[in-house]
């Protein structure tokens, strides 16, 4: 942290020069040119001037003098500080484990300021905790298990249960119905295939049992027999 400490306190000492006024005691001769008071001046100048000869404004606007309170107020703060902290810590150097000088003028205060005015705990309070609810019970509770989860879960359970069904159609009508249908026609033609031996004797035979009874048959028809029975 040092580097950047160093160039940060180049920009805080040297910066603010550039607003120095021209009437400021000892460094506003030495710089003698405010920029930036000319540059600002320059943009409302003549708005200025126009309102002050409305009587708008008090013309003392335009060229305020340079007032030493101010300066002095600022001066003897940052000083002031700064011989109090010398005073305390810097004449002095605290020991290992000694307890700070200013634990009990300030008592309660000093608690309060050691603790960085509780800012963390207030910022942790309000910000922090709140934006780990709202993610823990909002957004992963609610949003991402309960509605995006649920509604991933509904899908696959509907999808689950119509491919469960589909598969259950297909077991019993196409897959059984085919097979069923597969099966009679081998049972079919099991019992054919004893009547294909491949014997003449065997062909003859049947032939001429079947010629036996279509002869009969006729001639039953011819006679009226069959009239007689029925």
């Amino acid at each position: 942290m040092t580097i950047p400490l160093v160039l940060l306190s180049v920009f805080a000492i040297a910066v603010g020069w550039s607003g120095i006024p021209e009437t400021f005691p000892i460094l506003g001769p030495l710089v003698n040119n405010n920029f930036f008071h000319h540059f600002a001046g320059s943009t409302i100048y003549e708005t200025l001037f126009e309102l002050s000869e409305l009587n708008l404004v008090d013309s003392a606007i335009i060229t305020l003098p340079f007032d030493v309170a101010p300066l002095g107020t600022s001066l003897l703060v940052a000083l002031g500080g700064l011989f109090i902290g010398w005073w305390i810590y810097g004449r002095k150097p605290l020991k290992e484990g000694q307890i700070d000088p200013l634990v009990r003028p300030l008592g309660p205060l000093y608690t309060f300021l050691n603790n960085k005015w509780y800012w963390d705990e207030l910022y942790q309070f309000l910000f922090i905790r709140p934006t780990v609810y709202l993610s823990e019970r909002v957004v992963y509770e609610i949003i991402d298990k309960g509605i995006i989860d649920g509604t991933l879960h509904l899908i696959g359970r509907s999808v689950y249960r119509l491919g469960y069904y589909v598969k259950r159609f297909e077991e019993r009508v196409i897959s059984g119905g085919v097979d069923w249908l597969k099966d009679q026609f081998l049972a079919i033609a099991k019992e054919f295939r004893y009547l294909q031996t491949g014997r003449v004797q065997e062909y003859a035979l049947i032939s001429t049992l079947i010629a036996t009874a279509l002869i009969a048959v006729i001639l039953l028809i011819n006679y009226g027999w069959l009239a007689r029975l029925f």
